[in-house]
C-alpha cells in the first residue's frame, strides 16, 4: 500500500427506500405492527427521510447532532448499486406528526456516507450517515449522539419506532403519527437456528429482536430508524426481517456499538462525495473529488492510503474555513479491480496538529455487492424495471421473503 499525503497550501407501492428487485433477489425484505402512537418526548431525535420531489417518506433515521444523521445503508443504495443523489433526499429532523403543512420543516442533504464494507446481498454492515446542508440547532430536536450506548449489553425488552406499515399486507397503512412497539431481544443462537438468511447473521454487527408468536414488529418503511433499550439508549438500526410480525421470524437490527468509531469519524466537518461508480473494470478512469471544509479551522492536509492501481494528483487546493480542495485520482481498473469490484481508499485529515480518520473513498463497479438478477417493479419514488405484477408475486412465492424494514 502506498500511503500518499496530500499537503495543502492553506492550513413505493411501499414506503421502503430499498428497491423491490434488490429485496427479492437477495431474499431480504426491509420494515410498526402491534404498537401504538409513540410518546413524543421519548423520541426527540427521530428523523423521517423523504423523497424531495413528493416529500413521501421512505425510511427512518436518528439525529446525531449538528449536521449528521444515522440511518441504514439499504435506504440509500439503489438497485443498480449507485447511491441516492443527496439532492433528491430531504430530512425532517425531530419529526413526530407527518401531516400536511410540514414541508418547511424538511432539511436538505449535502452528502451521503455508506459504511465501505456494506454488503447489499446480505444486508451486512447496514449503516450510513447523512450530512445536512445546514446544521440543526432547533430546541424541538435533540441529538441521539449522547443516547447511543458506547458498550451496551443488549437484553430484555427494547423499543423501536417509525412510520412504516401498521398492517403487514396493507401498503396504505403507513401512519402520520410516529408509532412505537416493544420487542424483546432474541438470543443469537435462537435467531440463527431459524436457518435460511438468519443463519448468516454476524453477532458482532447485528442482533435479533421480536416475539416468537409474532404480532408485534417493525415493518416496511421503518428501515433506518432506531431501536432503544430500557435506558433510552440507541442500540440498533432497523434493517431487515422475514415478512412483518410473523411467528418465528424475528427482526434483524444493525448493532450500533460495533460502528461507534466509524460514526464519530464520519462527523468530521469535511464534506465530499464518498462513492464513485466506474463504467467498467477495464481501462484508466479519472475520478475527481471535491472536499469542502465545513469547520471554522483550516485543515493542514489530507492523507490517502492508495491501493495498487490508483494514483493521485492535486488541483486548486484550498481548505481554509469554508474552502475547497479538488483532488484527482487515476484508477487503472484492470489492476485496481483485479480481485474485487471496488477499491477502498482510507483517508485521514490533519487539523491543528491532530489527525482524524474520515469515511474511506469507495471506487469501483458493483461496490456494495448488489444482486441484479431479478428485474421487477420498483416502489414509488424510484427507477427500475417493468416486470409484471404476476412475475413479482411468483417471485415472492419462490423465495424466502426477507423484508426490508
Amino acid at each position: 500500500m502506498n500511503k500518499k499525503r496530500f499537503v495543502l497550501a492553506s492550513c413505493f407501492a411501499t414506503t421502503c427506500a430499498v428497491s423491490v428487485s434488490q429485496a427479492f433477489a437477495s431474499g431480504i425484505e426491509p420494515r410498526i405492527i402491534g404498537g401504538g402512537d409513540a410518546v413524543k418526548s421519548k423520541w426527540p431525535f427521530m428523523v423521517s427521510l423523504a423523497n424531495k420531489s413528493s416529500l413521501s417518506g421512505f425510511c427512518g433515521a436518528s439525529f446525531l447532532g449538528g449536521r449528521y444523521i444515522l440511518t441504514a445503508a439499504h435506504c440509500l443504495v439503489k438497485k443498480n448499486g449507485h447511491v441516492k443523489n443527496p439532492s433528491d433526499i430531504k430530512a425532517y429532523v425531530g419529526a413526530y406528526n407527518l401531516t400536511n403543512g410540514t414541508a418547511d420543516k424538511y432539511s436538505d442533504i449535502a452528502a451521503v456516507y455508506i459504511y465501505p464494507a456494506y454488503d447489499a446481498s446480505r444486508f451486512k454492515n447496514d449503516i450510513a450517515i447523512l450530512e445536512l446542508v445546514q446544521p440543526i440547532s432547533s430546541a424541538s430536536a435533540s441529538a441521539s449522539a449522547s443516547t447511543i450506548a458506547a458498550a451496551p449489553t443488549i437484553k430484555g425488552d427494547l423499543d423501536v419506532a417509525g412510520w412504516g406499515k401498521t398492517r403487514a399486507n396493507d401498503n396504505n397503512s403507513s401512519p402520520y403519527i410516529l408509532q412505537e412497539v416493544e420487542v424483546p431481544y432474541v438470543d443469537h443462537g435462537t435467531c440463527t437456528n431459524l436457518g435460511n438468511n438468519y443463519s448468516n447473521i454476524d453477532e458482532r454487527t447485528a442482533f435479533c429482536a421480536g416475539h416468537p408468536a409474532g404480532g408485534r414488529d417493525s415493518c416496511q418503511g421503518d428501515s433506518g430508524g432506531p431501536i432503544i433499550n430500557d435506558l433510552n439508549k440507541q442500540v440498533g438500526i432497523v434493517s431487515w426481517g422475514d415478512g412483518c410480525a410473523k411467528a418465528d421470524a424475528y427482526g434483524v437490527y444493525t448493532r450500533v456499538q460495533a460502528f461507534n468509531d466509524w460514526i464519530e469519524n464520519s462527523k468530521s466537518d469535511i464534506s465530499y462525495q464518498q462513492v464513485h461508480i466506474l463504467p467498467s473494470k477495464e481501462g484508466v478512469h479519472q475520478v475527481d473529488v471535491e472536499f469542502t471544509n465545513l469547520s471554522s479551522k483550516a485543515y493542514a492536509g489530507l492523507d490517502f492510503n492508495l491501493p495498487s492501481g490508483v494514483t493521485q494528483e492535486s488541483l486548486d487546493c484550498n481548505v481554509a474555513p469554508n474552502g475547497k480542495c479538488n483532488v484527482r485520482f487515476k484508477v487503472n481498473a484492470s489492476e485496481a479491480l483485479a480481485t474485487s469490484d471496488k477499491v477502498v481508499i482510507p483517508m485521514e485529515s490533519v487539523k491543528e496538529g491532530a489527525t482524524k480518520q474520515n469515511p474511506s473513498l469507495v471506487i469501483g463497479t458493483n461496490v456494495f455487492n448488489v444482486k441484479r438478477s431479478e428485474p421487477v417493479n420498483t416502489p414509488k419514488g424510484g427507477g427500475g424495471g417493468s416486470t409484471s405484477l404476476g412475475f413479482v408475486l411468483l417471485s415472492v412465492l419462490a423465495l424466502f421473503t426477507r423484508r426490508f424494514k
